[in-house]
């Protein structure tokens, strides 16, 4: 089976694509596939919540 010239530029093209995306993930240290969100917030007033409790 013979590709063409073109399926295998596309081919390299979407696999250097991918490695890209997979190494900057890598680099930001955050997992791909990671919806979840931290925020941080500070208030000056709680209401009697500890520091470092879930909310």
């Amino acid at each position: 089976m013979k590709l063409s010239r073109e399926l295998k530029t596309g081919i390299i093209v979407i696999g250097g694509i991918l490695l890209f995306i997979m190494g900057f993930s890598y680099l930001k240290s955050t997992p791909i596939f990671d919806n979840s969100k931290t925020f941080f917030a500070v208030y000056p007033n709680v209401g009697g919540l500890q520091s470092g409790t879930t909310v």
